[in-house]
């Protein structure tokens, strides 16, 4: 059993850390359909447990805002916190250069204006959901059309306000992603030092953290040495027999941990050579055996035959 004493339990948040970060770092540069999702648009999140939590908290909010507004006299407490965090979100998406809508929205939504309105009577918590939305369509992305017309056909207050939260928070996700798209030159240029410096975080903290990767290395090399000439091995020989080598992982083995960052990648490629291997046998068999090999349509009819056999008709 693990120790879990406090310092070898903070050891591993520490390493924990460093690795998740190092791995976010990685994914980004590396996938190029590497993008943010909020929980709502991730298929695997549908019947997590934060999924669930994140539903039930919501939910309870929304319950009570609808009692406290259609309540007599009406409560506006919750719904005027939400007006501010909505302000806050709307301010954080809007450019710098546009000062006139800036302006717009700090007037409009202006904390005191409201209290006073409240305090008199004279809040109209519908005309102010309707100025959040029209300002968000004119700062979200195509892609959130749809979402706009809907809730301008939403008659009820409190679903256009739920509505209007979550388009704000999915605003904010497609303006990450637009920002990681136009940095991403810029990680790719400080990917390798920022991960070379990670690593060496992960070393200091865990100075025995290589094991699998020097048992790679040292299996790569005995087999090399029944093979070749000892004296003809060199660093380079044994890189890329150790990477070939991968080819063939099993796996019920452990990934060497410098390359655990890219252990799906490398085994979608294992299997990309499994079956080109297959296929090339298969095809070398009809040739020598049936001919047709200069009938390369019968030849690429073949290939696609095995391949919706392995799953894909790619």
């Amino acid at each position: 059993m693990a120790d879990l004493t406090p310092n070898n339990a903070e050891l591993s948040e520490n390493i924990f850390d460093i690795i998740k970060n190092m791995a976010l770092a990685h994914e980004m540069v590396i996938s190029d359909n590497f993008k943010f999702n909020h929980i709502s648009e991730q298929p695997e999140a549908a019947n997590s447990l934060e999924k669930t939590v994140h539903d039930i908290v919501h939910a309870a909010f929304w319950d009570i805002l609808q009692s406290e507004v259609l309540s007599e006299p009406p409560k506006y407490e919750k719904a005027f916190m939400l007006l501010m965090e909505m302000k806050q979100m709307i301010l954080e998406l809007v450019p710098s250069k546009q000062s006139s809508l800036l302006q717009e929205i700090q007037e409009t939504l202006d904390q005191e204006l409201i209290f006073q309105q409240i305090a008199n009577n004279a809040f109209d918590i519908v005309s102010l959901g309707n100025f959040v939305l029209e300002t968000l369509s004119k700062l979200c992305a195509p892609v959130r059309d749809d979402d706009i017309k809907k809730l301008r056909n939403t008659q009820e207050i409190i679903p256009l306000l739920r509505g209007i939260l979550e388009l704000l928070n999915l605003m904010k996700i497609d303006l990450a992603n637009y920002q990681l798209k136009a940095l991403k030159p810029v990680l790719i240029q400080e990917a390798v030092s920022y991960e070379r410096e990670k690593f060496e975080e992960y070393m200091k903290v865990n100075p025995e953290g290589l094991t699998m990767t020097k048992l790679w290395l040292l299996e790569t090399l005995q087999n090399l040495a029944k093979k070749v000439n000892v004296q003809e091995l060199d660093c380079e020989m044994v890189t890329i027999n150790a990477f070939l080598s991968l080819m063939e992982f099993k796996e019920e083995m452990i990934y060497p941990e410098t390359l655990l960052l890219d252990e799906c990648r490398l085994q979608a490629l294992a299997d990309s050579f499994d079956k080109l291997s297959f296929i090339s046998a298969i095809m070398t068999l009809y040739v020598n055996f049936i001919g047709a090999g200069e009938d390369l349509k019968l030849l690429d009819k073949i290939k696609e035959e095995i391949l919706i056999i392995f799953g894909n008709n790619e």
